[in-house]
């Protein structure tokens, strides 16, 4: 089944017809799932999209016209995997990590596919240009993108988890949603876009998912080598390295190396594997290379997560 979103248009009035929903249930001719959206002040609409499972295989494309004046800021929250097109190849992002926040910015178009029994759960944001003029007087986001990605910290998603809570209470609902975005938003002023960057372009960025696909999971025995991942992305290695900073944030091998650190920290702090046993999980050669590894990033010893 394809599915066609206007992200300049509401959201649930399209769900409505392509789903057909029924008091926000899904008909369960396409699967089982729900779906809720609070309207905010200033324009800003919170979608939830509750677990979905899938009868059929879906393919989602999003667009922003680039002669809009939205956003969509879409992050899942889901336990399985997510997969996204990009050409005729599916991406799958990897859930060792909660997954990343993606800001579609007008000029956009990304597909989003879900297969049959794939369980998603998904929050949105929508907001119009407007909404961010009146909080910041700076330009937040380069005219240099169309799309923003963060990876999802546990500490935000938290947030997100308490503003889904407070849904019926719109007051509170409102308060816990500012401060995500604020969160999110600062995020993003802190992303140095490079100097030498140009405007991404759709076939550009679903080969820079595609690409990044590769270094998502901490556990790969085999990671490309820039060289590698330049040609996965059907760049030279000149363009894949600012094309890949400009979206992620960070250099390709930086960027897999955080991914794989925040790994280490989320299974100390939950004591499910010891330091020894990550070093051993991760690849390091020796126990202590990966403790100087992550003191390093996080300027603290892996002994001083385990155990507390």
């Amino acid at each position: 089944m394809k599915v066609f979103l206007d992200i300049s248009q509401n959201l649930i009035d399209q769900f409505k017809t392509q789903f057909e929903l029924n008091d926000a249930m899904m008909n369960p001719t396409f699967g089982v799932g729900e779906m809720k959206m609070v309207a905010l002040p200033k324009g800003l609409e919170f979608y939830h999209f509750s677990p979905t499972k899938y009868t059929i295989p879906v393919e989602m494309t999003s667009i922003i016209p680039a002669d809009e004046s939205w956003y969509l800021i879409h992050i899942n929250i889901g336990k399985d995997k997510q997969h996204k097109k990009a050409g005729d190849k599916v991406i799958e992002f990897h859930r060792y990590l909660p997954s990343g926040i993606l800001v579609y910015c007008p000029g956009i178009e990304i597909s989003t596919n879900f297969p049959v029994a794939h369980e998603a759960e998904l929050v949105s944001f929508r907001l119009p240009k407007s909404f961010i003029e009146y909080y910041f007087k700076e330009s937040i986001i380069d005219t240099n993108h169309l799309i923003l990605y963060k990876d999802l910290d546990t500490e935000t998603e938290t947030k997100i988890r308490q503003a889904l809570d407070e849904m019926h209470n719109k007051l509170r609902c409102h308060a816990i949603v500012l401060d995500v975005l604020n969160t999110i938003f600062q995020k993003i002023k802190e992303q140095k876009t490079p100097s030498n960057g140009k405007k991404l372009h759709g076939n550009d960025i679903n080969n820079l998912f595609y690409a990044a696909a590769y270094l998502r999971n901490p556990l790969a025995d085999n990671v490309p080598s820039i060289t590698e991942l330049a040609a996965i992305a059907k760049m030279s290695i000149t363009k894949f390295k600012i094309s890949f900073k400009q979206l992620f944030g960070s250099a390709p091998m930086q960027y897999h190396l955080q991914i794989k650190m925040d790994y280490a920290q989320k299974e100390l702090q939950m004591n499910k594997k010891s330091p020894v046993e990550l070093s051993h999980e991760l690849g390091y050669s020796h126990p202590s290379n990966f403790t100087s590894a992550y003191k390093k990033h996080f300027g603290k010893l892996p002994s001083d997560e385990f155990g507390h």
